[in-house]
């Protein structure tokens, strides 16, 4: 098991700023397991928490040998659920790896996943004061997928949103797609947030996107996830189109 890590684009520019470290199970074979296929157990059982710190672990000594080694860094987005938030201190383990690693907290962008600021709403109020004190972002995951989005909205601490996939417009439903993503963007922009788009496919969406004043994204019309080498290379090369 190990992470890939998927890239954040400026739609308008094409330069990538940040990317989110995915987990990936690497079979004997050298195929891909899905996530979806251990992530609940690992979930239900609580091994998750396990996994998790690993894998914020494995991206604190990777960005930690690329400032030794003089490479160009952004800033990586570590994924942090429901179950982390109920069974440790995130805001405490996160700043030890910071520390651990000489690490700017600008470099480590923490996820939390809608359905945990609905779920838990006062632990992750108390962990993204933690965080922020610690000079942490964080980042709503899955955004619109819950239950109390819009009057959730108004009281979370959070820095920027990420707009879930299933809100990306595609050819069957692009009308009613289109205005939800077109007030959700409204809405977020007369808060001052920040919102990267998931699941973005076509140069159709990217265009309908930018049209709509959305400017950052994450999806397969730019990069699929990679490993840690390939992104390296990316960056060092210059090439971020």
């Amino acid at each position: 098991i190990t992470y890939y890590l998927q890239p954040q684009v400026d739609m308008e520019t094409g330069e990538i700023i940040g990317a989110e470290a995915l987990t990936r199970w690497i079979d004997k074979d050298g195929s891909l397991i899905s996530p979806a296929t251990f992530i609940p157990a690992l979930e239900e059982s609580g091994f998750v928490v396990t996994l998790d710190k690993y894998i914020w672990q494995g991206v604190a000594i990777w960005l930690r040998e690329c400032l030794d080694r003089s490479l160009r860094v952004v800033p990586v987005s570590l994924n942090v659920s429901r179950v982390d938030i109920l069974a440790c201190d995130v805001a405490e383990h996160m700043g030890s790896l910071a520390a651990q690693y000489n690490l700017p907290p600008e470099l480590m962008r923490i996820e939390i996943t809608e359905t945990a600021y609905t779920g838990e709403s006062e632990a992750v109020d108390k962990l993204t004061a933690d965080l922020h004190t610690r000079g942490f972002s964080t980042y709503m995951d899955d955004f619109g997928t819950g239950q109390s989005t819009l009057a959730m909205l108004k009281n979370v601490n959070v820095d920027v949103i990420k707009l879930d996939r299933t809100f990306v417009p595609t050819d069957r439903d692009q009308g009613r797609s289109a205005q939800i993503v077109s007030s959700m963007l409204e809405m977020a922009q007369s808060l001052h947030l920040p919102i990267v788009i998931e699941g973005v496919e076509t140069d159709e969406q990217a265009n309908m996107l930018r049209h709509m004043g959305a400017r950052y994204a994450q999806g397969f019309l730019y990069y699929r996830p990679m490993p840690a080498k390939d992104f390296e290379a990316l960056l060092d090369g210059g090439n971020n189109n």
